[in-house]
């Protein structure tokens, strides 16, 4: 019997803001029950379930938030020349 799936609406990647798919990987347990999970199409990153992969850390800052915050930070001061 073939399982039917609907439709999932899956958030970009949290990492690299690249794009997911929800049966990006996929593990067989000791029963033989086959399980899968989102993962990114890009980076790799993976959940254990759409939810999951959903309700994550958002999308990394632009560069150039991150570039500004890394020159505020207490360390980017001892790595400059």
């Amino acid at each position: 019997m073939k399982q039917v799936r609907e439709a999932v609406d899956l958030k970009p990647c949290p990492f690299c803001g690249g794009k997911a798919d929800p049966e990006g990987w996929a593990s067989m347990d000791c029963d033989r029950v086959i399980r899968t999970g989102p993962a990114c199409d890009d980076c790799g990153a993976s959940a254990d379930s759409v939810e999951q992969w959903n309700t994550r850390t958002p999308t990394p800052l632009p560069d150039d938030v991150a570039a500004a915050l890394w020159r505020e930070a207490p360390l980017a001061k001892l790595r400059r020349p």
